[in-house]
């Protein structure tokens, strides 16, 4: 975003934790980009359009080169239609995102979502094997054309991970379970996976795409690593990703 756009970012987010920390973390980067946070706005979880008039009138007035949102839900699709109902360019100012999923873009016309950001470990249109075999499965469970977001990847090789844990424990006894799952990896659609030992939390693959005119997410970067969690992070580096949080395990794409 600070290489192919600019440092001015407007921060928006619906108001629970999630937006909150997540807002804290880029702050900090925007900062030691030498850039600037010009507004941090947030709505109701359940916004309407008329919750994000400010939010607009904010982009008029300050012209940030990035729209930040953490807004879930529902609420997306409104913050969206309201973006392009104001006439600004994503080519020039997109709203870049960490919650805008398939689901969300699902209910939004293309051209609405056209030219906007997402960063995620696994978009529908990844074109690797485990990931092609398992957006197939999916929709045959669920339908063709339904949306199969990261969160739904994320359910299904966190339930593997969980029931070969089991597997190796000989129960589901929790305590007996959870030294397990940090002695598993599990080959998933975004690529292998493990649960770190040390936190709890899952070694994932970073990921950005682009919106198309279709409304499909088409990648413009990924890491070729999978990177280490840093859930409980205090202070953020720009390189941070590169240096210290980097696995050993290599893309094989």
């Amino acid at each position: 975003m600070f290489e192919h756009y600019g440092n001015r970012f407007l921060l928006v987010g619906s108001n629970y934790v999630y937006p909150y920390e997540s807002n804290r973390v880029m702050a900090d980067l925007v900062r030691q980009s030498r850039g600037k946070v010009v507004d941090e706005i947030y709505v109701p979880l359940n916004a309407r359009a008329a919750d994000f008039s400010r939010t607009i009138q904010e982009i008029r007035k300050t012209s940030p080169d990035v729209i930040f949102s953490t807004v879930v839900g529902a609420a997306t699709a409104e913050l969206y239609k309201a973006y392009r109902a104001a006439g600004f360019d994503p080519a020039r100012q997109p709203i870049a995102s960490l919650t805008t999923s398939e689901a969300e873009v699902a209910d939004m016309p293309a051209d609405v979502a056209e030219g906007h950001i997402t960063a995620a470990p696994f978009f529908e249109t990844l074109n690797t094997s485990e990931a092609t075999r398992f957006v197939t499965a999916y929709q045959a469970r669920f339908g063709a054309g339904s949306p199969v977001p990261s969160a739904a990847e994320a359910a299904y090789f966190q339930v593997h991970l969980a029931a070969a844990a089991i597997g190796r424990a000989g129960s589901d006894d929790p305590e007996r379970v959870l030294p397990e799952l940090s002695e598993i990896e599990f080959a998933a659609p975004q690529g292998r996976v493990r649960v770190d030992r040390e936190n709890n939390h899952t070694h994932l693959w970073p990921r950005v795409a682009r919106l198309d005119a279709q409304g499909r997410f088409q990648l413009v970067w990924q890491s070729g690593v999978r990177v280490r969690p840093d859930p409980y992070s205090v202070v953020q580096n720009l390189d941070g990703w590169s240096a210290d949080v980097i696995a050993t395990h290599t893309d094989p794409g």
